[in-house]
């Protein structure tokens, strides 16, 4: 476990590429949200309270495989977090127009959306837990979950503390 633990401080985070931190594909008939995240993630060295930038690196790594008529046009995937103390829930959708990490779901005209059934888009996703929500710079455990299109991920569980 603790091996397993130690991959994800080598996610590329705000990609979309596989890694061995990754969901596998439950293959080509499944579909759904799957998420796997670290049990703990600590502060940045040198994080001050405040700062522009992400106070800790958190990767999120997901597989999606949906049915392309169930994503609303224009509605990103969605990352919630709950803090399991206080139970205030964060969310965030995941668009990063500089590195145009989600790309928004096909404009799909309301004439051919019968034509639709049966065919499905896939990806794998890996954000950077809070460059997407936006989660205050305290210790906390957090129950995550992903949203996309009416599918929704497995919840993994994130402790995050000081180093």
């Amino acid at each position: 476990m603790a091996h397993d633990q130690k991959m994800f401080l080598h996610v590329p985070l705000n990609t979309r590429e596989q890694n061995p931190c990754s969901p596998l594909s439950p293959g080509p008939t499944w579909r759904g949200v799957l998420i796997r995240a670290p049990i703990h993630a600590k502060f940045k060295s040198g994080f001050t309270a405040g700062e522009r930038h992400s106070f800790a690196a958190i990767p999120l790594c997901g597989y999606y495989l949906v049915d392309l008529e169930r994503l609303r046009p224009g509605v990103p995937l969605r990352i919630v977090a709950v803090d399991q103390l206080t139970q205030e829930r964060f969310e965030g959708d995941v668009i990063d127009k500089e590195e145009n990490l989600e790309e928004p779901p096909p404009e799909i005209p309301a004439h051919s959306a019968s034509n639709l059934e049966g065919i499905a888009v896939g990806s794998w996703f890996n954000p950077n837990l809070p460059d997407y929500v936006s989660l205050p710079a305290v210790a906390a455990t957090y129950a995550v979950h992903v949203e996309y299109g009416s599918y929704r991920s497995n919840i993994v569980e994130i402790q995050v503390s000081a180093e």
